[in-house]
């Protein structure tokens, strides 16, 4: 089985928001990252510099600065990791990415009125979920 890079992502999607966000939010949008490798791409910086969105780095052994990731992580190995050994490296790879797929359709979430994302975006569509203002 070949692997087929899941958590390789192309910066596009993770920009489109970035002009709406200057025109809502009374603070300028940053990049906030750990220092991992992953975070470092010749292409994500390029894209951080035309849309003049500043990467900030999170100092070393300083996680609660990094809290939504830490908190992601947490769940992921509660939820995921920790039930059985996985048999191979086909079945740990099944079952990760059939649990990020949950994660960010079916998982319900707090921040969504306790919606699944899916839910909450088409409610949002529609008119029928109000959100909470940005806090500053």
């Amino acid at each position: 089985m070949q692997h087929r890079g899941l958590w390789q992502v192309e910066p596009g999607p993770l920009v489109q928001p970035v002009p709406r966000a200057r025109r809502v939010w009374a603070r300028r949008p940053v990049s906030r990252t750990d220092n991992g490798p992953q975070f470092l791409s010749h292409t994500g910086a390029a894209a951080c510099a035309t849309l003049d969105l500043p990467p900030e780095r999170i100092p070393p052994a300083t996680p609660h600065k990094n809290a939504h990731m830490e908190s992601w992580h947490s769940l992921w190995e509660r939820e995921c990791l920790t039930h059985e050994p996985f048999a191979d490296f086909p079945a740990a790879y099944q079952r990760v990415t059939a649990w990020i797929r949950h994660y960010h359709t079916e998982r319900y979430r707090g921040s969504v009125q306790d919606w699944p994302p899916a839910e909450a975006y088409r409610r949002l569509l529609a008119g029928t979920l109000p959100l909470k203002p940005l806090r500053a």
